[in-house]
């Protein structure tokens, strides 16, 4: 296991539609203790396409690494 001290935590991003899914990887990384910070800090789009390219900018920006989560039930009822 690689150790990483607070200066050199792993940039991890969660992308979605809501602030749940972004509280359950937050609560995930807690009860783990995990060593990365999650950002960015609460979701601000919920459609698909935006989400999308939040994700490969935040790849781009440099971040380790990105889950991009959407509730598929809630997509292919709006879709």
């Amino acid at each position: 296991m690689i150790r990483r001290d607070k200066r050199d935590r792993m940039r991890v991003a969660v992308v979605g539609e809501g602030k749940t899914e972004w509280h359950y990887f937050d609560k995930l990384r807690a009860d783990r203790r995990a060593n990365f910070a999650l950002e960015p800090k609460l979701p601000q789009h919920s459609d698909i396409d935006a989400i999308y390219k939040t994700a490969l900018r935040l790849l781009d920006d440099g971040y380790d690494y990105v889950a991009n989560v959407v509730d598929m039930d809630v997509y292919r009822a709006n879709a």
